[in-house]
This record gives structure tokens, sequence and C-alpha cells, in this order.
């Protein structure tokens, strides 16, 4: 039953145009299949059954069944380049090294061996490897849209920016809708602070594809960083319109309405970044300040009790919550909080002060001097 199996895999890989290799269609077509055949119909089997377990995440097991593909089949460059593949996945980086130079030894023309040798070597730093290889990508195929993205970005991490340029001009030319030339140009004229070059280049991209967001949010970035807030605002804004699950983005915004003295719309924004980080406790301690600041002062203190439930030991936290029962004359609760802060830090001396402040409000003169003595 399994040989039968095989045969039929075999047959449809043929008649598919699968990248293996077909030697012994003849004889299997006459009702025969040769030795040679017969190992390529299981070879075909067992990478059928390494692409499955890959692609459900079982990469040792995948691993396994290209190993066998490949020792049935050692001249079939696309088993190879899965090997390399999901070597790399596994972080076995010497053996995908070998494997893709394999692949690419037996076909030429294969550039996603190609590719992933120039990852490779990026990885290990090797710049001027990647940097070749890349380029013979190109050589071999010059539509290949990826391989001038991946040689542009390269080029910029190592700061030779006008090859970086060069290469995403020339991804321009391949492909004139591509959004992705005028984006890493506006990326790389931003690395070297040439903020109107990256803004024009950024309004390029927004021409192309209006609804792309990092166009927004980078300019939005550019703005703040040429002191123009408004502008950012409005970036910002259209960004999180886009992809309103960002909470970086309503961090920078909460933060601009911070510095901008809008209070009001910094706290909408952390009441939005709460909800998307539940766990995020610098926004509820600036939401509390916030609403302290407006004299609403329950809400921040209620603000300052849920971020310190997951940092109970926050002294400065503490120290918001504690003067806040103070302005709100909760005197004993505040005494207790103080007597927290005391307990992590016996000898702070805001907390000591404040104590004895509390008590004497309450005209406990006598258990206020004992820290009035230590203050």
């Amino acid at each position: 039953m399994k040989r039968s199996i095989g045969i039929v895999l075999f047959l449809a890989a043929l008649f598919s145009g699968c990248a293996m290799r077909s030697g012994g269609a003849a004889e299997a077509l006459r009702g025969g299949l040769t030795p040679a055949a017969r190992n390529q119909a299981e070879a075909y089997s067992q990478f059928l059954a390494g692409t499955i377990l890959e692609q459900n995440g079982q990469f040792d097991a995948a691993r396994k069944a290209y190993e066998k593909a490949f020792r049935l089949d050692p001249a079939a460059a696309e088993v190879a380049l899965s090997l390399a593949s999901v070597s790399l996945r596994t972080g076995k980086m010497d053996d995908a090294a070998r494997y893709a130079e394999k692949a690419a030894e037996l076909d030429p023309g294969k550039t996603q061996a190609l590719v992933l040798l120039a990852g490779i070597a990026t990885s290990k730093k090797n710049y001027d490897e990647a940097i070749a290889l890349y380029r013979k990508v190109i050589s071999v195929d010059p539509s290949l849209e990826d391989a001038y993205l991946y040689l542009g970005t390269l080029y910029a991490s190592i700061k030779r920016y006008k090859e970086s340029a060069e290469m995403f001009r020339a991804l321009e030319r391949v492909n004139p809708s591509s959004v992705m030339s005028p984006y890493y140009l506006g990326r790389i004229y931003l690395d070297q602070e040439l903020y109107e070059k990256a803004l024009a280049e950024f309004q390029r991209v927004i021409a192309l594809r209006s609804e792309f967001e990092p166009a927004y949010t980078s300019t939005g970035f550019i703005y703040e960083l040429m002191k123009r807030p408004a502008e950012a605002i409005k970036a910002y804004k259209k960004a999180a319109e886009l992809n309103p699950h960002n909470i970086e983005l309503r961090q920078r915004l909460a933060q601009i309405y911070v510095e901008q003295n809008a209070l009001d719309e910094a706290l909408g924004e952390f009441e939005l970044l709460v909800s998307l980080d539940p766990e995020n406790t610098d926004a509820y301690v600036k939401m509390g300040l916030i609403h302290v600041e407006k004299k609403r002062y329950v809400k921040g203190s209620q603000a300052f009790r849920t971020a310190l439930r997951s940092q109970p030991k926050d002294l400065k936290v503490r120290h918001y919550l504690a003067s806040t029962l103070i302005a709100m004359e909760l005197y004993d609760d505040a005494i207790a909080e103080y007597g927290e802060i005391l307990k992590i830090n016996p000898g702070d001396p805001d907390a000591i002060l404040q104590t004895a402040y509390a008590y004497s409000r309450q005209d406990r003169m006598a258990t206020a001097a004992p820290f009035l003595e230590k203050a």
C-alpha cells in the first residue's frame, strides 16, 4: 500500500512539474519501476512528508524526512534547499549554509539558495560576502525585487548610504509602483538627519499607498525631531487610525500631548493604551498624575493603586498615592501608605516627614513627635 502511494505521488510530481527530477518516468508509465525511479518516488514521498511536517512546525521530524529524501535523490536541489531552510529554523547555521551551497551547486539558477546564503553571511557580519551574493542574485534574476531590498537595507545597516540609495532606486526601476523604494529611501535620509528629503520620500509613499501606516509613523517621528508637534500629532493620529492596536503609537501620541499640556487628550490616549496593554504600569502612573493635576483625586488614587498591583515596591508610585490621600484628607490611609514605604526604606526622609504631617493634621502631636525628631 505504501509503495502504491509512493508511485501515485511520483506520478503527481511528474505531471505537475514538481522541482524533483523525473528520471525513470518512462519505465513507470510502462508499468514497471527501475531502482532509480523507485528511489525517486520514495524521495518525493519523503519530501512531501517533510514539507507538511515543516508547515506544522515539526522541524526536527521534517529535517529527518528531508534527509531521507536527499539520500535517495542527492541531485535534487529543491530538497537541499528545504534542508537548508529547516536547518536555519532550528538554529543549525553551518548545516543551513552547507545545504544552501549544495542547492546552488546543483542548480546555479536557484536564487533562493543564494539569498539564504547571503542572509547567513549577513548574520555572521561577513558583509562583503553577503554583498557579493546579493549582486550575484541580481545578475541571475534582475527582476527579483527582494534582492534589491535586502542589499539596500544591508548597505544602510553598515552606513554605506550612497550604495543603499542606488539599490532602492534600482528597485523602483524594476517596480515603479512599489512603496518599498521610497519608504527605505526615506529611512536612510532619516538616518542621515536629512529630514526634508526623508519627508518628501514618505509623502511619495503615501501618494502610492495612502494606507501604508509606517510612512505616517515615520513622518510623525520626523516632525517630533523638527519640533513641529501639531504636525507630528496629525501624522501619528492617521497612523493610529490605520493601526489602532499599535501600542508604541499610543505612547508617542500621549507623550506629545503631555508635553503640549493637552492633558485631557493625553488621558484619552493613556486610557486607550491600557485597554491594549493592561499591564502598562507607566500608563497608569501618568493617568494618575493627570487626574491629580486636574484635582480628580479619587480617580488619581485608583490609577496609582492599579499601578502598584504589578509594582508593589515602587516607592515613587507609593509616594504619589500617599500624597494624593493627604490631598483627600484621608490621613489614616496616607499614614498606612507611608508605613509601607518605611518598611521598604526605613530612612526615607519624605515618608518620615509626611507621616508626621498627617498625624499633626489629626491633632496627634504626641504620635507625630518621634517622626519629627527623625526628620
